[in-house]
C-alpha cells in the first residue's frame, strides 16, 4: 500500500471526531436560498473558516441573490482542479414531520438528522476537511484547488452562468470539476456520476375574471381550472405517462454506451430501495424500462396546482385564477428553448393561447463526461483504495448546472463520494456519521492521485 494512503488512514480515523463535530457545527447554521434565512451567517462562517484554515484569499461574488464564494488555494504546480458544490438548502416544512429540530444535526442512532446533511452541505464541509487533511500532511497542495461554493443551487443558480462567463479564463484547461455528495444509494456500492439531465421549470395560469364567479353562472364562463387540467391531460397521462412526442423525437439517448451500464444503475440504486424510503407503493412501469425511462428520456412532472377554494364548509365559485407548476427533464438532443416552444404550440393547438400565461423560473440544459476520461479511471482508483467497488452512472434524472463545466469551460466533471444517505428535500433528511470520514478519505485521496496527471 501507498506510503501516503497509509498515514491519511490513520490521520483520518485519529480525527474522525473533530471531523463529525466540525461537520454538525456547520449543518447547525441555516441556509434556506429561498427565503434567505442564514444565507449571511453561513457565508460568513464559510468565508472565515476558509481563510482561517487554508490562509487563502476568499471573493464574494454576488450576480442574483446569494454569493458565490470564490477561493483559489495554491498548490505546488500551476495544474487546477475546481471543486464546486452548494452551501444552500430547501425549506424544511412540514416541521411536524421531522424527528429532531432540521437544524439540531441530532445523532440519531447511526445517522445525523438535519437539513443539508444529505444535499450536500454535509459533504461540503467533509470534502473542505478532506482538503485540510491533505495539507496537515503533506504541507502544501500538488496543484492549485479552486472552490467555487454556490448559494442558489436550491433556486436554480441563476448566478453561474454569469460566473463562469466573468471567469472563463481562470476555470478553464482545469483538469477536472469535482462534486462531492453521498453517493451510496445502497450501502457499500457508492456510485460515480458523469452526467445529469437539464431543466426547465415553468409556472403556467390562467386568469378569466378579477373576481371569483359564483358557480350558478358556471355554464356561461371558462373556469381556469379546466384550462389548466386540459393542458395538463395533453402532457402527461397518469398511467401511460408523458405525452410529450415533441421532445421524444429530439432525445439521442440512450447511446449504446449508456446502456453498457444499465446494471450498475440497477445495483446501486435499485427501484424497489426507492420505493422504501419514498413509501410509493407501485412503479407504474416495470423492470429495464424503468431505469431507461427514467434516467435516458425526457420527462414532464406536476409539482403543484393552486386554484379556487378548498377550505371548510362549502363555497360554490368558479375561480378567478388556476395555476401550475410544471418541470421538464432534458437529455441529449433536447435544449430549453425545444421544451418553451414546444409547450406553447401545444397551448396554442388547443385554443388556450390568449388565455394562458407561460412563466419560466428556470431552464438549463444537460451535461455528460466521457466515462474514458481519466480523471474517471483515478476516480475508480480511489474506491480501490478504500476497498469499495465504484458504480458507473452516464446520467442522473436530476438536474444540476454542470453543463457550465462539461459544455461550456469542456472540463471533465465526476460526482461521486462514499457514504450513505437520504430524504433530501424531505423530512428528516439524513447521511450517516461514518459519512463523513469517509468523503475526508476520499477527498485527500483523489487529491493525492490527481496529482499524478
Amino acid at each position: 500500500m501507498d506510503e501516503f494512503i497509509t498515514r491519511i488512514k490513520n490521520y483520518v480515523e485519529k480525527n474522525n471526531q473533530n471531523f463529525i463535530n466540525e461537520v454538525r457545527s456547520f449543518l447547525q447554521i441555516p441556509s434556506i436560498s429561498g427565503t434567505g434565512e442564514g444565507i449571511k451567517e453561513t457565508v460568513s462562517f464559510l468565508t472565515k473558516w476558509i481563510k482561517d484554515k487554508f490562509n487563502a484569499e476568499v471573493n464574494l461574488l454576488s450576480y442574483v441573490n446569494h454569493p458565490i464564494i470564490y477561493a483559489k488555494l495554491k498548490g505546488k504546480s500551476n495544474k487546477k482542479v475546481i471543486f464546486y458544490n452548494m452551501y444552500d438548502v430547501q425549506p424544511v416544512e412540514p416541521l411536524e414531520l421531522w424527528e429532531s429540530s432540521p437544524f439540531e444535526a441530532r445523532i440519531v442512532g447511526n445517522k445525523i438528522i438535519a437539513r443539508g446533511a444529505y444535499n450536500t452541505k454535509g459533504a461540503l464541509m467533509s470534502c473542505l476537511l478532506g482538503i485540510l487533511s491533505y495539507i496537515e500532511l503533506e504541507n502544501e497542495l500538488p496543484f492549485e484547488i479552486i472552490l467555487v461554493l454556490e448559494g442558489e443551487e436550491e433556486l436554480g443558480s441563476p448566478s453561474m452562468p454569469k460566473f463562469v462567463e466573468e471567469k472563463y479564463n481562470e476555470l478553464k484547461d482545469s483538469m477536472m470539476c469535482y462534486f462531492a455528495f453521498p453517493s451510496e444509494r445502497v450501502i457499500g456500492k457508492p456510485s460515480i456520476v458523469l452526467g445529469n439531465k437539464g431543466i426547465v421549470f415553468l409556472e403556467i395560469k390562467t386568469k378569466t375574471s378579477k373576481y371569483d364567479v359564483h358557480s350558478s353562472l358556471s355554464r356561461g364562463f371558462i373556469n381556469p381550472v379546466a384550462v389548466i387540467s386540459s393542458i395538463i391531460s395533453h402532457l402527461i397521462d397518469p398511467i401511460e405517462g408523458p405525452k410529450i412526442s415533441w421532445l421524444d423525437e429530439k432525445a439521442i439517448s440512450p447511446t449504446e454506451e449508456d446502456l453498457q451500464y444499465l446494471n450498475d444503475i440497477k445495483e446501486s440504486s435499485p427501484l424497489e430501495e426507492i420505493m422504501e424510503i419514498y413509501g410509493i407503493k407501485d412503479s407504474r412501469i416495470k423492470g429495464d424500462d424503468w431505469y431507461i425511462s427514467v434516467y435516458f428520456k425526457p420527462t414532464v412532472n406536476v409539482d403543484g396546482i393552486y386554484a379556487g377554494y378548498v377550505g371548510l364548509g362549502t363555497k360554490t365559485i368558479i375561480p378567478s385564477e388556476a395555476v401550475a407548476r410544471l418541470d421538464f427533464r432534458l437529455v441529449p438532443g433536447i435544449e430549453p428553448n425545444d421544451v418553451i416552444e414546444g409547450l406553447n404550440k401545444v397551448i396554442e393547438r388547443l385554443g388556450y393561447k390568449d388565455l394562458v400565461e407561460v412563466t419560466v423560473h428556470d431552464a438549463y440544459t444537460w451535461s455528460k463526461t466521457d466515462p474514458k476520461e481519466k480523471v474517471v479511471e483515478i476516480s475508480k482508483e480511489v474506491y480501490k483504495e478504500m476497498n469499495l467497488k465504484p458504480y458507473i452512472i452516464p446520467m442522473l434524472p436530476g438536474s444540476a448546472p454542470s453543463y457550465l463545466f462539461t459544455r461550456k469551460l469542456r472540463v471533465p466533471m465526476i460526482a461521486t463520494a462514499p457514504g450513505h444517505g437520504g430524504r433530501a428535500h424531505a423530512p428528516n433528511e439524513y447521511i450517516t456519521v461514518d459519512t463523513i470520514p469517509k468523503i475526508v478519505l476520499y477527498t485527500s485521496i483523489l487529491i493525492n492521485k490527481l496529482a499524478t496527471l
